[in-house]
């Protein structure tokens, strides 16, 4: 080829390359990224349980089945020392607790063959109790108080054949009955089975703090609140008949058959003194009042006899004679000449005494 031809084709291709410089660059489109979806994950919520809703021990029912399981039939489910002796000389392994502190069975001794579980600790300790509920037990303490406490207790936590001993380690050793020596610890018997906790958590409460006094309140103490005007109100535990016979004055009868029913008649807020014959059937009326929500109320020790004994008001009563006579005849004995006297002693007597 010839130089005359390369020259124009380089010419051309020059021009070429020189229109190519100059043409706009070509418009690259961004890139959009499609944005990332971000995934939340919900918080896993658990089925919420429905709470539990533990109903409070209808101890108004409780305590109408309790009272309605005693009565004058079964002497309020009370006996004697004696019988209790004769008990256990016929039933060796009658089931009796004796429900003082360990530091009153070393000073004076227990009941032979009975186990000593304090009154405050029944409820913790139902291992050392029987299976049975049905088993018949016996308690007492040292003059009747604290036993009627634990009876009540005992009946509370479903024993049905529970007695009280009257006049408790006391009255035992006032009779002259046999007594052995030291501490009479109890074993476990039985794997405890609680069927009702609010029933026994409230019962193991009760049991471990006791009101202060045993909630007992003496009768001259009684006396002087109302010769005090002091205000309360004064029930009478006893049967009707009983309170027929005689009562302290200005007291309302509420028998304890009856109290359960006739909750309405007492105010839970005014304070509250309960007596019957000698303290057994008040002291179990105040607990089941106090069961039932009354914070002030009281037995008064020794009842209506204690009250006749020392020799404070009664109205209606018939003269008791023979408790008059009794103390007649024990001040006019031997030593006294049976209250008599010869003509030239009282002769004697005026010479010194002309006043006389």
């Amino acid at each position: 080829m010839s130089r005359k031809i390369y020259l124009p084709v380089v010419l051309l291709v020059l021009f070429t390359l020189l229109l190519g410089a100059c043409s706009p660059a070509p418009v690259v489109e961004p890139v959009v990224e499609e944005p990332t979806a971000v995934v939340v994950e919900e918080p896993v919520v658990e089925p919420t349980e429905a709470p539990v809703v533990v109903e409070a021990p209808d101890f108004q029912a409780l305590f109408t089945e309790i009272i309605g399981n005693t009565g004058k039939e079964k002497s309020y489910s009370t006996m004697p020392a004696d019988a209790l002796n004769t008990e256990l000389i016929e039933n060796p392994d009658l089931f009796v607790i004796d429900v003082r502190e360990p530091s009153e069975l070393e000073e004076n001794g227990h009941v032979p063959g009975a186990v000593n579980i304090p009154v405050k600790t029944l409820a913790d300790n139902l291992a050392l109790l029987p299976a049975d509920l049905d088993e018949e037990i016996v308690v007492y303490c040292k003059s009747g108080t604290r036993s009627t406490f634990a009876w009540t207790i005992l009946n509370m936590l479903g024993y049905t054949n529970v007695r009280n001993m009257t006049a408790g380690m006391d009255g035992w050793l006032k009779a002259e009955l046999p007594v052995e020596e030291g501490l009479a610890p109890a074993e476990e018997i039985s794997t405890p089975i609680v069927e009702n906790e609010a029933l026994y958590l409230a019962v193991k409460d009760f049991a471990n703090n006791p009101p202060e006094g045993w909630a007992s309140v003496k009768n001259t103490d009684v006396n002087e609140m109302l010769i005090n005007g002091e205000e309360f109100v004064l029930i009478d535990a006893r049967r009707a008949d009983e309170y027929e016979a005689g009562y302290v004055d200005p007291a309302v009868n509420i028998p304890l058959e009856e109290v359960m029913a006739r909750l309405d008649e007492i105010d839970p807020s005014t304070k509250a003194v309960v007596y019957c014959k000698s303290g057994i059937r008040s002291l179990i009326y105040t607990i089941a009042l106090r069961m039932n929500g009354y914070t002030n109320v009281f037995s008064m020790s020794g009842g209506y006899e204690g009250w006749k004994t020392a020799e404070l008001p009664v109205v209606g009563a018939a003269p008791d004679f023979k408790a008059l006579f009794a103390k007649i005849i024990a001040n006019h004995g031997a030593d006294k000449s049976y209250g008599t006297m010869p003509a030239d002693v009282l002769n004697t007597e005026l010479i010194e005494n002309p006043d006389l």
